[in-house]
């Protein structure tokens, strides 16, 4: 997580492929992701041109973009070498936005399984890619909750009703 955890407003999702990038949104609230749209990649400056768009278009405050990794010892592979290039190339078109890298393993496995089970099928025009871009937002915006509730003091009953002798 980055400095910006506490930040309020849209967080967009990304699930960087070579061949397709999906996409998702979060509500400004920064509680649910929803499946945005799928992208067809063309060139990684036109791809990050295009991240930047959908992040002006939705006014969002931060970037969450999904880094796959080695499933057996969480190493880096050739994919997560051309993921960071393209976080890169987004950092170069959006410089004042913050960009997190999200660990997006088996993001896509989960998202067709969850889509199966909701009886929905790959070919009945299903943009797998953005539900895996809204699973891998739906980790950062679940982890920012988790983090907040942790650092909010506990409710003290005794400590609030010395503050109002009336208990209100």
């Amino acid at each position: 997580m980055s400095s910006n955890d506490d930040a309020r407003g849209r967080m967009l999702g990304v699930d960087p492929g070579r061949k397709r990038i999906g996409f998702a949104l979060s509500d400004e609230l920064g509680v649910i992701a929803r499946p945005l749209e799928v992208w067809l990649c063309r060139s990684k400056q036109r791809d990050a041109r295009r991240v930047a768009e959908l992040a002006r278009a939705h006014d969002v405050v931060a970037i969450v973009v999904g880094i796959a990794r080695n499933l057996e010892d969480g190493s880096d592979s050739s994919s997560t070498r051309w993921a960071r290039a393209f976080v890169e190339a987004i950092r170069a078109v959006m410089p004042d936005i913050p960009i997190l890298e999200r660990d997006e393993a088996l993001t896509s496995w989960e998202a067709e399984h969850r889509l199966r089970a909701a009886g929905r099928t790959m070919g009945s025009g299903v943009p797998i890619d953005a539900y895996a871009a809204a699973l891998i937002l739906q980790d950062e915006l679940d982890e920012r909750a988790r983090h907040r509730a942790h650092d909010q003091p506990e409710n003290d009953p005794e400590k609030d009703s010395e503050k109002d002798p009336e208990g209100y």
